[in-house]
């Protein structure tokens, strides 16, 4: 399978490429460079955003990203903005890249990989934004560090995305078997994806040196 039917397939088809996350996401923080640790194949960020860092030490990322070629034209065919996309990609574990010294990113995705935000904190500049849908409850355990300020929340009703400021946000525990029923359905036209998630918004703290 060549690299644009492999997106279209495991994004595109059921409906899980998520792209009004990250039109708000673009419209809320108009950021430069964002990071996606264990993105698997899914470039939907670099339709919003000019600069993406990719990193995933799986085989199925590593082949879909060795067609630098393809996978930059499935870009330019969906970016939003004018300049040429910038993306690059990194097989690795990001575990072991976590002290990042060198390179800043503004804002770090993290979905459906363990432990992003902890792992690569180095990565991003103090201000700097994270986002993730409590995988795991990784937020939950962010916030106990006191490196992270929850700032706000995008909550996805049927794969339409809401951004809701709130200094006072309480995040829950993730039921992953409930996150499944309420976002995964078959349907006539097969499986689909209906996103009803909610994504935590976090700013690092200014007084964080790593």
């Amino acid at each position: 399978m060549g690299t644009v039917e492999d997106y279209k397939k495991t994004y595109c088809d059921m409906d899980f490429e998520r792209r009004g996350l990250f039109e708000i996401l673009c419209q809320k923080f108009p950021v430069e460079k964002v990071i996606y640790p264990g993105c698997s194949s899914h470039i939907t960020p670099s339709f919003y955003f000019q600069h993406v860092l990719y990193i995933d030490r799986s085989q199925a990322a590593i082949d879909f990203f060795s067609d630098g070629e393809n996978i930059r034209r499935l870009i330019s065919m969906n970016k939003v903005y004018r300049q040429s996309p910038y993306f690059s990609f990194s097989a690795a574990d990001f575990n072991d890249i976590k002290q990042s010294t060198v390179y800043k990113y503004d804002m770090l995705v993290s979905l459906y990989a363990d432990d992003v935000i902890e792992s690569c904190l180095s990565f991003l500049r103090a201000g700097g934004i994270a986002v993730s849908n409590n995988f795991h409850d990784e937020v939950l355990h962010v916030i106990k560090t006191d490196t992270m300020e929850l700032i706000g929340k995008i909550v996805g009703k049927n794969s339409t995305y809401t951004y809701v400021s709130d200094l006072n946000l309480k995040v829950n525990h993730r039921d992953e078997e409930k996150v499944q029923k309420i976002c995964v359905r078959n349907t006539a036209e097969g499986i689909r994806y209906f996103d009803n998630e909610t994504y935590y918004v976090m700013k690092k703290k200014a007084n964080r040196s790593i």
